[in-house]
């Protein structure tokens, strides 16, 4: 009785750690918003072994202006060695500012701030947007497994070229999702 306790305890702890490993999607991608439409000939991330190959893009998106609601990006969660970037979210929020919100969760063994653990990168065109505002969340130490959010205001360049979001990790290989702008 106690062998099969044992191993039924053992196949449990296995099933539980497995179910932990896999990858999370936000349920908030279950249901696609309006605002986002999938480009049907985008290919699927390219695959790096290597930190000095170009970051692993995600299909595009687009962002309509004048909506009232954030809308997500990530199609599935972004894993990293340290981290987890569980969802971005994006509004346009006036003609020329793009807020995002990040979730995101420490998976060191100590309390750290996001940009001790990777940098976050908006561009159009190749060049990088002026970051114009951040709250206060940005800056707080998050604990050890604990999910923060944060909020980020950037300067776009102009109303018309697509908009790239990169995280780039301390440890790893980069992520880059694009999106396209629509009036």
């Amino acid at each position: 009785m106690k062998k099969l306790s044992l191993v039924i305890l053992a196949a449990s702890v296995a099933l539980l750690t497995a179910c932990n490993s896999t990858e999370i999607t936000p349920e908030s991608n279950n249901e696609m918003s309006s605002d986002v439409v999938n480009d049907p000939n985008s290919n699927q991330p390219e695959q790096s072994s290597s930190i000095d190959q170009e970051p692993i893009t995600q299909s595009n998106q687009t962002l309509r202006q004048n909506t009232d609601d954030k809308i997500s990006l990530l199609p599935e969660v972004w894993t990293f060695d340290e981290l987890l970037v569980t969802e971005i979210e994006a509004e346009w929020e006036d003609s020329n500012h793009l807020e995002l919100e990040i979730s995101w969760q420490n998976l060191t063994t100590a309390n750290q701030m996001f940009a001790n653990l990777a940098e976050m990168t908006v561009q159009q065109n190749g060049k990088s947007l002026a970051l114009i505002e951040t709250d206060d969340d940005f800056s707080d130490s998050v604990a050890v497994q604990a999910i923060e959010d944060f909020e980020l205001t950037f300067q776009l360049d102009n109303q018309n070229d697509p908009v790239e979001i990169t995280v780039t990790p301390k440890a790893g290989d980069a992520q880059t999702i694009k999106i396209e702008l629509a009036q």
